[in-house]
């Protein structure tokens, strides 16, 4: 409670108020001089320990308000710097949210398996290879979520630094950081090249190989950690 900063002032005072009046003699005669420049000393000593308590609760309240200004910028620049990173699933989702409502559905992520990363994504002008849009938003997203961390990791939790770390290291944003090595090594292939890491089907006996699940599951604990001021977004 912020009043309890003010406690050992009063006491302190009232403790010399007690001292210098309560030893003189009853009678309405006045304080001798010695104890009315105590008693003087002991209220300005009040008023000094009131005012520095109320300017260090001011500038407390200060930083406070700076600290949740840039905790919110922080939050903000972050979010926007995975939006980036993730880009090209959210070709058809308008929203803030990170993690696109179909992400995870079998039908959604057989069907962008089924994708030619040597195709052309007409949408861009000039248009770029399929795995051209998918390694630059990667790249230039993982880039910037860096930069934002070097930037603002002091205003930002323990819990969004180690997801954020573990998404920054995860499997599959490394294989959408290496698309170009992945074509480069399939060059032979003269039929379409699948995006086979959204592929749901198992692999080998293994459970997401390519981290894909995994992936989007650290950006929805993300986009909950977060904060989402829409204002700010827009403004971006």
């Amino acid at each position: 409670m912020r009043l309890l900063e003010y406690v050992p002032g009063i006491v302190a005072f009232v403790a010399a108020l007690v001292a210098i009046v309560g030893t003189a003699k009853s009678g309405g005669r006045p304080l001798p001089r010695a104890k009315q420049i105590n008693l003087a000393a002991a209220i300005l000593a009040l008023l000094a320990s009131l005012t520095l308590t109320l300017r260090a609760q001011r500038n407390a309240d200060f930083r406070a308000l700076q600290q949740a200004r840039i905790s919110t910028l922080a939050h903000t620049e972050l979010r926007l710097a995975i939006m980036k990173m993730i880009g090209p699933f959210r070709i058809n989702d308008p929203s803030f949210g990170l993690v696109p409502k179909d992400a995870l559905e079998a039908t959604v992520r057989a069907q962008l398996a089924m994708s030619d990363l040597k195709g052309l994504a007409t949408n861009y002008s000039p248009p770029l290879p399929m795995w051209q849009v998918f390694q630059d938003a990667a790249v230039g997203g993982s880039a910037e979520v860096d930069r934002v961390l070097q930037i603002y990791a002091p205003y930002l939790d323990s819990e969004i630094l180690e997801l954020t770390s573990e998404l920054q290291r995860s499997e599959f944003l490394f294989r959408l950081r290496s698309l170009k090595e992945h074509v480069e090594d399939n060059s032979f292939i003269e039929r379409p090249l699948p995006f086979a890491y959204s592929d749901p089907r198992p692999a080998e006996g293994r459970e997401d190989p390519w981290g894909y699940e995994r992936f989007w599951a650290l950006i929805q604990k993300l986009d909950t950690a977060l904060q989402r001021d829409e204002g700010k977004l827009r403004a971006r």
